[in-house]
């Protein structure tokens, strides 16, 4: 019989799967197998497995280890934000809802004087 994860717990490989295709996020919660519960900016260095968490807001910062997290959550920013990358990494552009803002009207002509009627 295999061990069962506890209840809660992601497992380990689902984390570095998360960790990977997000390398960085402007707010990430994550709950550590100790207990811990800290949110942050997140970098993470998939070759080591390792990464570090800011908090902005208190001025702090914390080194971890991939089997230290329990689980994560991105923040919604955050996730727009991977997908807007991933998106752009193959080729397409943004939704306009995941942009902040309208975007402006770009002529490719617009140093051009105008055709005549």
């Amino acid at each position: 019989m295999t061990p069962s994860k506890k209840s809660g717990e992601m497992i380990p490989e689902r984390i570095y799967d998360i960790l990977l295709n997000t390398r960085t996020a402007d707010k990430i919660t994550i709950r550590f197998k100790d207990g811990r519960i800290i949110q942050g900016a997140l970098i993470f260095n998939h070759l080591k497995g390792t990464g570090r968490l800011i908090n902005i807001e208190r001025e702090t910062s914390i080194d971890f280890a991939v089997d230290e997290i329990r689980d994560l959550k991105l923040q919604p920013a955050a996730k727009r934000a991977v997908a807007a990358v991933a998106d752009a990494a193959e080729g397409e552009t943004a939704a306009v809802d995941e942009v902040d803002g309208p975007i402006p009207a770009v002529a490719e002509d617009a140093d051009k004087e105008p055709a005549p009627n």
